[in-house]
């Protein structure tokens, strides 16, 4: 609630709490990390997600969000296998492949970036960020390819 009424600081206390109380709970340390994220501590946000993954290995979500704060801090390599990982667990995780595709284009591994980012598409059409990615990665390709999702 602390965090919808805009007080982050107070909702980042009662999740503190909450760890105390039951540290065995992947949640918690899931929406502390989120939070974390979101004020630019990926850095925290990432030891809270490595702890989640402690209690709930097979969490597609948290190896998302653990990707999300490596690739926040400039571990592409990093966050590239964390969102591999999650997509070997859910392969229909649209904002996985976008996010795959992405650093995969950030460190110039273009085609599968492109195949990446074909896949957010056919998972979610309707992902617009996937098809403004894919449009700026086959500029930068040269402007051609043979898939046009």
């Amino acid at each position: 609630h602390y965090l919808i009424a805009g007080d982050p600081s107070r909702a980042l206390e009662c999740y503190n709490r909450a760890i105390e109380i039951d540290s065995a709970v992947a949640g918690y340390y899931i929406n502390r990390g989120n939070l974390l994220q979101s004020g630019g501590r990926p850095d925290l946000a990432s030891e809270d997600y490595i702890a989640a993954l402690r209690i709930d290995p097979e969490d597609p979500l948290i190896h998302f969000n653990l990707g999300n704060a490596l690739r926040q801090m400039g571990y592409l390599e990093e966050a590239s296998s964390e969102y591999r990982y999650a997509l070997q667990l859910d392969s229909t995780m649209a904002d996985g492949w976008l996010n795959l595709g992405s650093c995969q284009a950030q460190e110039g591994r273009y085609p599968e970036a492109l195949h990446c980012l074909d896949r957010a598409l056919q998972e979610d059409s309707t992902l617009e960020t996937a098809r403004n990615n894919r449009l700026r990665l086959i500029q930068e390709m040269g402007g051609s390819t043979l898939s046009n999702p």
